[in-house]
């Protein structure tokens, strides 16, 4: 049986990925866990894939940090999937990445977060299900604590991954919104392209959740992927 990792987004309720995790378990194992550094992923995965090889998946900056994660544990990877992923998240001069958000959009989010979490998450929702939102609710988890919060918006500041990408040579397969303003298609084009073996899936009508959107398109395209059969 297959072993599948799904690594969360920041912020995100687990209830998103419900439907897209139930069709997946008719034939997988599946361990969702919320985003957190590699550091402290790799113990846990370690624990649910044993000695086995497995897929790995991530959300957003869980996308971020299953590549992160990947080159320590490459060996043990079939397959990698990607859903609205980019390898900087913010403007980055240096690198002339034009896409991307400022740092200080960010930095604002930090201390509104401190002041009022509820109204930065219900703002950061909005942003996630456009252009979807009439049809999708989605409630704020009660579990994060305002120190995690806070880290993952650090890390989606830090975290470089513009030289770890070319490195990559696992089977990858990328999924991108058309209109997800999030992280725009372009950071999701410009990943498969710097991925040597990838398959770049675009979504019309998507956001930045094209898995819970748009599951059905989804699950087709992970099994055709994963050579399984799709019924």
């Amino acid at each position: 049986m297959t072993k599948f990792v799904i690594i969360n987004g920041w912020a995100a309720p687990d209830r998103i990925w419900t439907e897209f995790i139930e069709d997946i378990e008719k034939d997988s194992e599946v361990l969702l866990v919320d985003w957190a550094p590699k550091e402290d992923l790799a113990s846990v995965i370690q624990s649910f894939v044993m000695a086995d090889s497995f897929v790995l998946c991530g959300w957003s900056l869980g996308a971020m940090e299953a590549l992160r994660l990947i080159a320590d544990i490459r060996d043990k990877v079939s397959h990698l999937i990607l859903f609205s992923p980019t390898s900087r998240f913010v403007i980055d001069p240096d690198l002339q990445l034009k896409i991307g958000w400022p740092v200080s959009i960010i930095k604002q989010m930090q201390y509104w977060i401190h002041k009022n979490p509820d109204s930065v998450l219900k703002k950061f929702y909005s942003q996630l299900l456009k252009p979807n939102s009439h049809s999708v609710d989605l409630k704020i988890p009660t579990h994060y604590e305002v120190p995690y919060l806070i880290e993952g918006l650090q890390a989606l500041i830090d975290y470089n991954l513009h030289e770890l990408v070319p490195k990559l040579s696992h089977k990858t397969l990328i999924f991108h919104g058309e209109e997800d303003v999030i992280c725009p298609l372009e950071a999701g084009r410009k990943l498969h392209v710097r991925i040597k073996n990838s398959h770049f899936v675009p979504l019309s009508n998507s956001g930045h959740m094209p898995f819970y959107t748009h599951t059905n398109v989804c699950l087709k395209a992970v099994r055709s992927f994963i050579g399984e059969r799709d019924d």
